[in-house]
């Protein structure tokens, strides 16, 4: 898979996510493992740094959470 945007640096920097990269295609936005695989769907306008296996995440105008096993733990619905 061909990806428009990889930033290693969290892979490189944080232990937990040692092997997750944030990645971007067609300005979507999500994590990848060390194989390209998406753990994190390239669907989200904008996501934050990983935290215990947590991301924040943007749809649109609103915010939530997304574990690495892309579980909403928090509904994408807040400004």
């Amino acid at each position: 898979v061909e990806y428009d945007f990889v930033d290693t640096t969290f892979a490189r920097i944080h232990r937990e996510g040692a092997g997750l990269c944030k990645a971007a295609k067609n300005r979507k936005f999500g994590y990848i493992n060390h194989l390209g695989e998406p753990i994190i769907p390239l669907l989200y306008d904008q996501v934050g740094e990983l935290q215990n296996n947590v991301a924040i995440v943007k749809m649109g105008n609103k915010w939530g959470a997304v574990t690495t096993g892309n579980k909403t733990i928090l509904e994408i619905a807040y400004d």
